[in-house]
């Protein structure tokens, strides 16, 4: 089920959302969204803790979805540059994911992240560009 306030154009599903657990939990149209993941056992390193890649997939993730709930026509909007910062190891389960539009052209956007654990205290941040490419109605 999509949240209050998601586009209608948002595409249904995501075959990289759905193997981090994606869950959308809120998007405005300002360019916010929050997600849950569910990190997996199998996303885990030898000492336990979420491997950094998984981080910035699910980083990616949540900015992406900021950048759709700010765009109210379809679009692709590729990621362009990511970056990652890792705070803190990630333990598994239930993790949280925040996207924010910064700034955004008429061509590209620019926006941030933080992946968190479910009481609030901050895993990962992250920012992205990401281009505007509006796709045919």
């Amino acid at each position: 089920m999509k949240p209050r306030n998601c586009p209608d154009w948002r595409p249904a599903g995501e075959p990289a959302g759905e193997n981090l657990g994606l869950e959308l939990l809120l998007t405005e149209a300002r360019g916010f969204a929050r997600v849950a993941y569910l990190a997996r056992p199998e996303f885990l390193n030898a000492l336990g803790s979420v491997q950094g890649g998984f981080l910035a997939a699910m980083l990616d993730q949540a900015m992406v979805e900021a950048a759709i709930a700010a765009v109210p026509a379809p679009a692709a909007l590729p990621t362009l540059e990511l970056k990652t910062s890792f705070l803190r190891p990630a333990p598994p389960g239930r993790l949280i994911g925040e996207g924010q539009v910064m700034h955004r052209s008429r061509a590209v956007m620019f926006l941030e992240g933080r992946i968190l654990t479910p009481d609030g205290t901050l895993l990962a941040t992250g920012s992205q560009t990401a281009l505007i490419r509006p796709l045919p109605q």
